[in-house]
């Protein structure tokens, strides 16, 4: 882990080096390094020397400001490695970013943070249709989604069998309809869902309680909505009674 070391965009060479000599590597975390498209660019050998890499099934890079020429750079990275964790949270700030990382959302990935990357409704609608079936994490959570996006992000929810870790928090516009919508669509198969700072306010849909008390949540956040303290207390009730049922 090298994550929140400052290293600047002229750092390519020096961790090109480094990286060389840890050709076992599995995991690297790279998150709020300064790391730009100039970091990867040919001169430094930085991609070069990833592509060695055959062990590696573990890249984080959030928090660099990486345009869109750089995750191009990066895409020969899957000729080589076969990714099963990414985290490009906060890191992505247009439709080319995220087109441009479609080559590393392989069918063998299975954790994958896209938090921040500001990708509103026509983002998240498009990278619906890219994820893989294999994943069993995944965050979204800060991308300015609202409930326009959630029919096309339900349907992928409702047929990824796999995923069992679901976050969606800070998104203010999904609003009771949409986090609705997505309890449904995650009640069969994930265990964990986050739906913290979602836009939920009082006068709670009662199907909402029905799918608490049936769900297969092991761990289910709902804090910091505008749910008053009576709809509170039924839920902290109903889950109390489906854990000790």
């Amino acid at each position: 882990v090298l994550s929140h070391n400052h290293f600047g965009p002229s750092c390519g060479s020096a961790l090109s080096l480094f990286l060389s000599r840890c050709p076992a590597l599995i995991s690297l975390h790279l998150d709020d390094c300064d790391i730009t498209s100039y970091t990867l660019e040919s001169h430094t050998g930085l991609c070069d020397t990833l592509q060695t890499l055959n062990s590696l099934r573990d890249l984080s890079l959030s928090c660099n400001p990486l345009d869109e020429s750089g995750y191009k750079l990066l895409q020969p990275l899957s000729n080589t490695i076969t990714l099963s964790n990414i985290n490009v949270a906060a890191s992505l700030s247009s439709m080319s970013s995220l087109l441009t990382i479609q080559p590393l959302i392989r069918s063998t990935l299975v954790h994958l943070d896209m938090s921040f990357c500001s990708l509103g409704d026509t983002r998240t609608s498009s990278l619906s249709s890219l994820l893989p079936s294999t994943l069993q994490y995944l965050s979204l959570s800060g991308n300015n989604i609202t409930s326009i996006s959630v029919p096309v992000l339900s349907r992928f929810l409702y047929e990824c069998k796999s995923l069992k870790h679901f976050d969606v928090s800070g998104n203010r516009l999904l609003g009771n309809n949409g986090t609705l919508s997505i309890l449904k669509s995650c009640s069969s198969q994930v265990n964990e869902l986050v739906l913290r700072d979602c836009g939920m306010m009082s006068l709670l849909s009662r199907d909402i309680y029905t799918f608490i008390n049936n769900c297969k949540f092991v761990f289910l956040d709902m804090s910091d909505n505008g749910i008053n303290d009576s709809e509170k207390e039924t839920i902290a009730s109903l889950w109390k009674h489906r854990c000790n049922g």
